[in-house]
């Protein structure tokens, strides 16, 4: 019968260690929750709004080839051509960046379980550097959706 009975030093012992567990578990948790929530809203808002704005920048310069202006006069053509390219590599980068981003996150939130195991067992966490690929991305869309602004105002501006 006394074999069955756990000594009260072994008890404090396990009690802690389940504390320590539950409080490295809780703080993980918070923050794989924290990337989650984040990263989703951030990058839902600038890939909306990129992507948006350089679809109807596009857009809107078929429509002013087609209605404003008449092929037959247009000059300088080449100028709106280079919107277009420009209008569509930001489109592209930011699909690119978007995977980018996906994959990224994925890898984070990879790495905060993994992480948490590794406490679980009384093991350092690891600190592993995610590259940012996203931000160039981010970049380059913003500088060819720029570029493109500044090719559609001047053809505009060459053709009123």
């Amino acid at each position: 019968m006394a074999e069955n009975i756990i000594p009260m030093n072994d008890y404090e012992y396990q009690k802690e260690l389940y504390e320590r567990q539950k409080k490295i578990y809780d703080n993980q948790m918070a923050l794989w929750e924290t990337f989650n929530k984040t990263s989703s809203e951030m990058d839902a808002r600038f890939d909306k709004a990129l992507f948006t704005t350089a679809a109807g920048s596009f857009g809107l310069s078929f429509a002013f080839i087609d209605k404003i202006v008449p092929l037959a006069s247009v000059q300088l053509a080449w100028v709106l051509v280079m919107s277009w390219v420009c209008f569509a590599g930001c489109l592209i980068v930011m699909i690119l960046g978007h995977l980018l981003s996906a994959e990224a996150y994925r890898r984070q939130r990879d790495n905060v379980a993994r992480n948490m195991t590794l406490q679980f067992e009384g093991k350092p966490a690891e600190e592993k550097i995610i590259r940012d690929s996203v931000s160039p991305c981010n970049y380059i869309a913003l500088v060819a959706y720029i570029g493109g602004i500044v090719c559609l105002l001047s053809f505009v501006l060459l053709n009123l």
